[in-house]
């Protein structure tokens, strides 16, 4: 007994040491949350390395992936504007990020902290001797929290580019073991290329829960396509190649994924863990640890009983590019109008009557805290993905009619004309991208890769704060190559003096 009480002492205390807030956020698995004495003696069963293996999916709870997403992706981007009077938060707006934005540090340190996570399962696994502990189970735990690590260097990759590389988990309190300088970012594409490579070897095709919380080998062979597609250096080899295999495997997978037949049934609230989805982030509205709070933030105050300014409203550019769509299935999906008199908006009140456009594409929310899940990946955007690297392939009729028979089909859009040239292909590809996942966090991502993001954001007609007395001023991004990549926090510049800044944002 002082033994066990010994043992639990220390985890709680590792927790702590940690940063690391450890709940149960889901039913797969009835364990109590570890984090550990010294990881020398924590480590001794089945249940502890589960146990620290929850604590990793558990960062997904974080800010990072309940709102942030859309603040990354779509505010910064062309689809959305956020016009709340936080400085921190108005700065992605105006694309005029401080290094001291405290978002910033948040994200840097929770990703880094999943990473630590990741870390300490696989460096204790070994340790385990329980025989509960089958070989097949251990390669599933090896195989999730590699993926997890993975997906944590795509983001620092894709937001600073250079990064620390931390491999290995962190106890040392020496700054000389910790304090590392940056690698460079094709040095983490190739670690987060490896990590996925070695995991779909040991993933499993399905969960058996029937849930999409669990890193899969869909999951592993997904953001491997992803991630091709996303380097941002040249290769020895056609990555385009690369990302059409990794498609294939998923829209090929014993998985069986299959778009829904309603578009909206993505969005409803009802078919969470569909066919469609492949990895998704659960919620649940009861467990205030694991609720999702994102939702109150951007649906309008009917649905979330809230009157405050939302930080993520459909801009005038994303609308406009619904309202060219011949059928509005996507657009009641995804955008939902009210009038609203608690305050002026500078893009709707002056020539709307004060009704405004939302986000829409979460249903579940009574107040603050939601029970809507959040898409990770879902089997349109790989499909969609597959059809981009075919054009880039000069395969432009094949992916033409793959786009035209997936996802426009679902929605009875227009088909994309045949005997488009590859550019013209693209932008329509690049379109059909917008409108299938807006509000999921791509459009910037996308904007990058396809290497468009300076001319849309400078040509993009957004406006300053204004009221009714005040005239409404256009933003002049003067986007240059810079501004594709985040500061790095000041505030870990300070901790760690061998860290360099990004070029164009000061301190350098």
């Amino acid at each position: 007994m002082k033994n066990n009480f010994k043992r639990y002492f220390l985890q709680i205390m590792l927790v702590i040491f940690f940063g690391i807030a450890f709940v149960q956020c889901d039913d797969f698995l009835d364990l109590k949350p570890l984090t550990s004495e010294s990881t020398e003696t924590a480590f001794v069963r089945k249940q502890d390395i589960e146990s620290a293996l929850v604590g990793a999916y558990n960062t997904f709870y974080t800010d990072f992936y309940v709102w942030e997403g859309v603040l990354l992706g779509d505010v910064r981007s062309d689809n959305a504007y956020n016009p709340i009077d936080d400085a921190p938060l108005y700065e992605y707006e105006t694309l005029q990020l401080n290094s001291s934005n405290m978002n910033l540090m948040v994200d840097w340190t929770m990703l880094y902290r999943t990473i630590q996570g990741c870390n300490i399962v696989l460096e204790n696994i070994d340790k385990i001797k329980d025989p509960n502990l089958t070989e097949k189970r251990k390669g599933e735990i090896i195989g999730e929290a590699k993926t997890i690590r993975a997906l944590s260097y795509f983001n620092i990759a894709k937001l600073w580019g250079d990064a620390p590389l931390v491999l290995t988990q962190t106890n040392s309190a020496n700054p000389d073991k910790t304090n590392l300088q940056r690698e460079s970012v094709k040095k983490i594409y190739e670690y987060v290329i490896q990590d996925l490579h070695d995991a779909a070897k040991k993933l499993p095709d399905v969960n058996t829960s029937g849930k999409k919380d669990r890193a899969t080998k869909g999951v592993a062979m997904a953001l491997l396509a992803k991630v091709y597609a996303q380097i941002p250096f040249e290769v020895s080899y056609n990555k385009y190649d690369s990302v059409i295999y990794y498609c294939n495997e998923v829209i090929n997978s014993p998985a069986h994924y299959q778009l829904l037949t309603n578009y909206d049934y993505l969005f409803d609230g009802a078919h969470y863990n569909s066919s469609e989805s492949i990895w998704e982030i659960q919620f649940s509205a009861s467990n205030p640890d694991c609720s999702n709070w994102g939702p109150s933030l951007n649906l309008p105050p009917s649905l979330t009983r809230s009157t405050w300014r939302k930080y993520c409203i459909p801009s005038q550019d994303l609308v406009n590019a619904f309202k060219n769509e011949a059928t509005p299935i996507r657009y009641n999906a995804s955008i939902i109008n009210e009038r609203v008199t608690y305050w002026y908006d500078e893009y709707w009140s002056a020539e709307n009557n004060n009704v405004i456009p939302f986000t829409y594409k979460w249903r579940g929310t009574g107040g603050v805290p939601s029970g809507d899940d959040t898409y990770l990946i879902r089997l349109a955007d790989i499909i969609l993905l597959k059809a981009e690297a075919l054009c880039q392939n000069n395969s432009v009729n094949e992916a033409v009619q793959l786009v035209n028979n997936s996802t426009i089909a679902r929605v009875n859009a227009t088909p994309i004309p045949t005997g488009l040239n590859k550019e013209k292909a693209l932008d329509a590809i690049l379109n059909e991208r917008r409108l299938e996942l807006a509000f999921e966090g791509h459009r910037w991502d996308d904007l990058i890769r396809t290497g468009r993001i300076n001319q849309v954001m400078n040509s993009l007609n957004d406006y300053t704060k204004a009221t009714p007395s005040s005239p409404r001023v256009k933003i002049s991004y003067n986007f240059d190559d810079h501004l594709k990549l985040l500061p790095i926090p000041q505030e870990e510049r300070n901790r760690n003096k061998k860290l360099t800044q990004n070029p164009g944002y000061f301190p350098q």
